[in-house]
């Protein structure tokens, strides 16, 4: 999402929210004091009290506050264009893993997770790579690396040999023997030496990949991809990048609904000319995410983090109350 300067009515408007949400839990632990008292506690039960109802308190208050601020400000819904039957011509889009190869169950894995993005959302304008760095090392080049890099192009080919199409007078990239059939692709950083970390690693890891994927499709300068199978023709024409974890699933259709949400005119990014920054519209937008019920019981650290599971159509309904009214949020590595 583009960074929006705040109003300062806005600005106002957040400070009263938190001074109402800190009035809130007070109210909460006023009531519970109040009803322990009556009932006969002692000052110490009173006080072992507030401490386990802090907690609770709290996410009562934000519950009350959001519910409020969504009857004042109702949610908006962006304007989308309906690529539902296919993404339109001029809209080609890249979906891109950012991820590390570090063994070969690591490399099976994110061939897995390929295949199945491109099974939920098949369409001949939506390609897919894998952007991947080496772990980090005390050395530019491991030993165990080369065979590393050979599973992971393997993989890529019989991806495109089982899925993928032809493509017809297309020119081989860089370091290439033969051309990639069809719409997988495969990017590889080499490691730089870190004299901050003191160790070889990917620069910048996550956030150095995609900017340097966005230089290698601008064909803006050297990057430090080695590109072992990728047709650059074909990933060129790419007009919108959606990033996913290696662990995220993407619902079909899904690519279809976000790319149609950039491509919406009311949605086109407005840049500021002195500043350069963002005044309207977006450059990144970023979808509800939300654990998966299969994966929210894995753990005791899931099953604090994870939040409420199940159906509820309301909140599935609505989207994050804090960036509707502030028109800004954070951004979690997920979107496009």
């Amino acid at each position: 999402m583009g960074a929006l300067a705040l109003p300062a009515w806005l600005r106002q408007v957040r400070v009263s929210g938190d001074v109402a949400l800190g009035l809130g839990v007070m109210l909460v632990l006023a009531l519970l004091v109040g009803y322990a008292r009556s009932t006969g506690g002692s000052p110490w039960q009173i006080a072992l009290m507030l401490l386990l109802t802090l907690t609770p308190a709290t996410t009562v208050a934000i519950s009350l506050f959001h519910w409020g601020v969504t009857q004042v400000v109702p949610p908006r819904l962006l304007p989308k264009l309906d690529f539902r039957k296919g993404i339109a011509p001029g809209h080609e889009t890249m979906v891109v893993i950012p991820a590390l190869l570090t063994g070969p169950q690591e490399v099976k894995s994110l061939l897995r997770q390929l295949e199945l993005h491109y099974l939920r959302n098949s369409d001949k304008r939506l390609q897919f790579a894998m952007l991947t760095d080496f772990g980090d090392a005390d050395a530019q080049d491991l030993p165990e690396d080369e065979a590393l890099l050979a599973q992971a192009e393997a993989g890529i080919q019989a991806l495109n040999g089982r899925c993928g199409r032809p493509r017809q007078g297309a020119a081989p990239a860089p370091g290439l023997t033969s051309v990639p059939q069809g719409p997988f692709h495969f990017f590889h950083r080499k490691r730089l030496w870190n004299a901050r970390e003191r160790v070889w690693m990917g620069w910048e890891r996550k956030r150095g990949k995609l900017d340097e994927f966005s230089t290698l499709l601008h064909d803006l300068g050297p990057t430090t991809f080695i590109c072992t199978g990728a047709d650059l023709a074909a990933c060129r024409r790419t007009r919108y990048v959606i990033t996913l974890d290696a662990d995220t699933i993407l619902p079909p259709g899904g690519a279809a609904r976000l790319a149609g949400a950039l491509a919406h005119p009311l949605n086109h990014a407005v840049f500021d000319p002195q500043s350069g920054k963002v005044k309207a519209g977006y450059t990144v937008l970023q979808p509800r995410t939300e654990i998966a019920l299969t994966s929210s019981n894995r753990s005791l650290f899931s099953q604090i983090y994870a939040g409420d599971k199940g159906l509820d159509l309301y909140t599935l309904a609505v989207s994050d109350v804090y960036q509707d009214l502030f028109g800004e949020g954070s951004y979690i590595g997920k979107g496009i």
